[in-house]
């Protein structure tokens, strides 16, 4: 009777064992996964950025809020614009509203981050393309008013940075 007790206590240590192990390597693989979205999730989304619509979207978004918060009818010019220029749905237009605004919550000012917004633009857009842009963020800078110096400022910027290289 004892040599069945105690082969059922080793056979139940041996299972304890093996459940422990498993649960070890799952909190290491857990462990580098968390690492490894820690290291992405520290960037800012300005920081990654390759789609140049979702730069532009930030440009746009970033200069209306120059003037304080974003009012319901800049929203509507800024979804118009981005539906009309880059030929998308009004859910997609919506999508990448939503994503400026994300974008534009981690940061104080996206201007402050011009170069990691220009870049997904320089090497997508055409001359004409860029004159667009420039064009939709003078409509917007314009929509509350006259430009303010600061957002004069950025599309002077922003016009520099895409400008052809002589």
């Amino acid at each position: 009777m004892h040599l069945i007790i105690g082969g059922i206590l080793a056979l139940a240590g041996l299972i304890w064992a093996i459940v422990r192990l498993a649960n070890a390597m799952d909190e290491a693989k857990g462990a580098a996964r968390r690492y490894s979205w820690s290291r992405k999730a520290d960037k800012r989304v300005i920081d990654n950025l390759t789609d140049p619509r979702e730069a532009a979207a930030i440009l746009l978004a970033q200069l209306a809020a120059y003037e304080g918060e974003i009012t319901a009818g800049q929203k509507e010019l800024i979804l118009g614009q981005m539906r009309q220029a880059f030929g998308v749905s009004a859910a997609e237009a919506d999508e990448l509203y939503g994503f400026a605004r994300h974008a534009l919550a981690e940061t104080s000012d996206a201007g402050n981050r011009l170069t990691k917004l220009i870049d997904p633009l320089r090497g997508a857009c055409s001359g004409r393309e860029v004159a667009e842009l420039l064009e939709m963020m003078r409509t917007v800078a314009s929509s509350e008013g006259p430009p303010s110096d600061l957002q004069n400022s950025l599309i002077d910027r922003v016009a520099r940075a895409l400008a052809p290289a002589h």
